[in-house]
Parts: C-alpha cells; structure tokens; sequence
C-alpha cells in the first residue's frame, strides 16, 4: 500500500488527476509507504499563531445548529463573541476559538450526532478556494487532487493523503488534533463533509465500502445514524481516520448541471424547490430528490409533492406529461442504490433494505429479485468489488 502520484494511480484512472503538477506537491511531501500512525508527529502542529480555520468554514457548524432549534445569541454569548461576529466572522479564526464554538454548539444542541451534522451541511462556500476548486474538476478523482493541494488554505485541523489498495482508494484525514476532547466532533464533521460534498459534486450518493475512526464508537448513540450518514460500515478503534471506496468511483464525473450548481452553494436542498427557479425536467429532479432522502425512510408521495410545493395530483400530472411516475421514479433509484450498495459497499442485505426505506428485508429481496433476476446475495457473488484481507474487518 502506498500513498498514490500521478505515477502510480491505476490504469483505470488514467487521465483523471491531469492538472499542473505544482497542484500537487503538497501531496508530494506527504509521501509515505505506510498508513499514518494513530499520533501526529510534532511537526504537524503549526505554532499557535499560525492554526486556523477560514471563517466561511463555520458556515456548516451554523447551519447545523439552527437545524437543531439553537439561538444563535445564546451560542454568541456562551463563546463570549457578538451575534454580528457569529453571523460575519472575519476571513479567518483560531483554532481555539473554532473548537469553543464546537464545543459549545453541540453542549447547547445535546445532539449526540452533531459532528456528522455539521458534514451534512458541508457545501462549496464552505470550503472557500477550494470549494471552487472542486468545482473545476472533471471528476471526483480531480477533485481528490484539489483537497490534497489546497486543504491547508482552508484549516489546519489536519491535513489528507491517499493511499491504494487494489481496486480501491483510501481516502486518509490525520486530526492534528487526535488527543482533543472535541476529536470526535472534529473528525465526524470532516469525514461526514468529504462524503457528503462528494455526493453534492457527483449529484448521486456515493457508495462507499467503509468509514474508519480512531476514537471509539459512542456508547449511547446508534449506529444506524453513521450508517445513514457516511452510507457504509463504519469501523471506530482503527489505527487512522478514512473513506474506503472503489476506484472506479472516482471516475464519477462532476455534475453541474443549472439546479445542481445552486445546491452546491446552499445548505439544503429545498431550497431551489421554494422558488422554482430551474430548468431541469421535474422527473430529473425527483430522480435526484430520491435517491438523498431514500434513507431517511421510505418517501411518501404526498411528502414529496409537498416540498415540492404542489399537491399530490398535481405532481403526477406533471410527471405524466414527462412520460414518468411516482413510482417509476422510485423503483429506479432504489434499484440504482441498491446495485451500489451491494457492489461497493459491506452493508448487509438488511441494511441495504433499511437504506432504500423499506420495512421488511423480504419486500427489498422480492423487489430486488422481479428487478435484476437475482436474490440481493446472488448479486453480490457475482458482482461485489472483493476486499483485501489485511483491510480490517472489527467489529462496527
């Protein structure tokens, strides 16, 4: 295992990581044969003076507490900071106060999860240069080389390599600060953000094969959450922080097409829907619409034409204008995900069920089954990406 150049990536992903090669010599001097070890080595840590975060990095934080009821003049005052500054934080903060705002907003929210959140909100903004970085590239591979050379202009929090395994890509994010009682939150938030923002730039949810922690799962929170977050098994008391998926997954292209482009840069999805300005067919919407809310449960068509602001005959009637309907549309982005999951992910078959808001494993088997002409576990032996032995298998 390696940490991957443009050398070395697989044939496969020739072509993908094709920008100036000063773009990656942050990457560069990072090279390693071996995984990181659990601790940062004192050279990680910049002088105080010099750990920060960009201010529009607090964006996600913030919206994830106002997602949870917070006051923001409560989350001021506790931070000992003004709600101008909270709302206008200057270009960049300190660490310190970053890790006090986090802190603070997950102790006045008592979200359990808060970490992974504040990644679901994770958006282009957010991450500043880069984020329009990211928004050049073809690709999600080209993206992976943005973060690996334009993370330390964001924050300091820690710093990415990638590594390969065969026929996979494992994405590493070393916490500069593994030793801090926020470390959850901290490493939470970026892995939930990278998978999330990945999701955003493909315009689909991407399968991943497993999310790894350093610190240890959380004894009263369930892990169906991480599940439905991080859309993989997630593994915690691993020796590094990291996104395991297929390599092939990194051929996804960016998609950007006019209504996707404006979620990038929006915290929630609806947002677009509120207003209807877009130009994309209703059926295309509702495909995409889908497939992110599939794991929440399973999505009713009333629901969906009410935050689609119109009533429910009023969505059929427009979706048979397009040659499609309700439940067309769902049929195929569960068998989309499903083929996913299956392939690139260790999910079970009842967690694959549970992810495409089924009830009862036997009604995704049976549907499954009418669909591709083979059980889900038939499936899988035929198709399932295979894992290499040495990759660890604890217990979730």
């Amino acid at each position: 295992m390696s940490v991957l150049t443009r050398s070395v990536w697989p044939r496969k992903l020739e072509g993908l990581f094709n920008h100036d090669i000063n773009l990656i010599n942050y990457a560069n001097c990072q090279m390693n044969t071996h995984l990181p070890q659990a601790t940062a080595d004192a050279n990680d840590i910049r002088p105080d003076s010099e750990q920060f975060v960009v201010g529009l990095y607090i964006q996600a934080l913030l919206e994830a507490y106002a997602a949870q009821k917070g006051n923001l003049e409560t989350l001021a005052k506790s931070c000992d900071v003004s709600l101008i500054w909270l709302c206008h934080p200057p270009d960049k903060i300190s660490i310190e106060r970053y890790l006090r705002l986090l802190k603070a907003a997950q102790t006045i929210t008592g979200d359990p999860h808060f970490g992974l959140h504040i990644g679901q909100h994770m958006h282009a903004s957010t991450f500043d240069v880069l984020g329009r970085a990211m928004l050049n590239a073809d690709n999600l591979g080209q993206a992976t080389e943005q973060v690996l050379a334009l993370e330390g202009l964001v924050h300091t929090l820690g710093h990415s390599q990638v590594y390969q395994e065969p026929g996979y890509i494992r994405f590493v994010w070393r916490c500069h600060y593994q030793r801090h009682p926020q470390v959850r939150e901290i490493v939470e938030s970026v892995l939930a953000g990278i998978i999330h923002f990945a999701q955003r730039l493909a315009g689909r949810p991407i399968p991943v094969m497993e999310a790894t922690f350093m610190h240890s799962a959380p004894a009263t929170t369930s892990m169906a959450e991480y599940r439905r977050i991080c859309r993989s098994t997630c593994y915690f008391d691993q020796p590094y922080n990291s996104i395991l998926v297929a390599d092939e997954v990194l051929a996804l292209p960016v998609n950007l097409t006019v209504q996707h482009t404006q979620s990038l840069f929006t915290p929630l999805a609806s947002s677009h829907a509120k207003t209807g300005v877009t130009t994309a067919p209703l059926s295309h919407q509702l495909n995409h619409y889908l497939e992110a809310v599939l794991a929440d449960g399973n999505p009713s068509l009333a629901a969906v034409a009410k935050h689609y602001h119109m009533t429910a005959r009023t969505l059929q009637r427009r979706l048979a204008q397009e040659g499609s309907s309700f439940q067309q549309l769902l049929n195929t982005a569960r068998a989309r995900l499903a083929e996913d999951y299956l392939r690139y992910t260790k999910m079970t078959a009842f967690e694959v069920s549970q992810m495409l808001g089924f009830k009862e494993q036997s009604s995704f088997n049976h549907f499954f089954t009418d669909k591709f002409g083979l059980s889900p576990s038939e499936y899988r032996l035929r198709n399932a990406w295979s894992i290499k032995n040495n990759t660890p298998h604890p217990t979730a």
